[in-house]
């Protein structure tokens, strides 16, 4: 996104269908769900929360901000399309 410089700004996401961003999940036509949690960082170590989220302020130029997913270890599901919305929330 491009802000005018010294514009403060907050990202936000949602926690999707489950509606807890501690607890996302991807989920099949048939219901079947696979975990997973979107990050700050590449750690993995901040989850991307719908309160505290990412600010930062704004220097003019296009600013791209990274969402780094992760899939943790867990029954492997039946094979097939999953998917979840995720709300997106700036504020400035």
């Amino acid at each position: 996104m491009k802000c005018t410089n010294g514009t403060s700004y907050s990202v936000l996401l949602g926690g999707g269908q489950s509606g807890n961003t501690a607890a996302r999940y991807l989920q099949s036509a048939a219901g079947q769900r696979v975990n997973y949690n979107l990050y700050t960082n590449a750690a993995h170590s901040a989850i991307w929360d719908n309160l505290t989220g990412v600010s930062q302020t704004a220097n003019g130029a296009d600013n791209w901000l990274p969402v780094y997913g992760m899939i943790p270890a867990q029954s492997t599901p039946p094979t097939g399309s999953y998917t979840d919305t995720v709300q997106v929330t700036i504020n400035w």
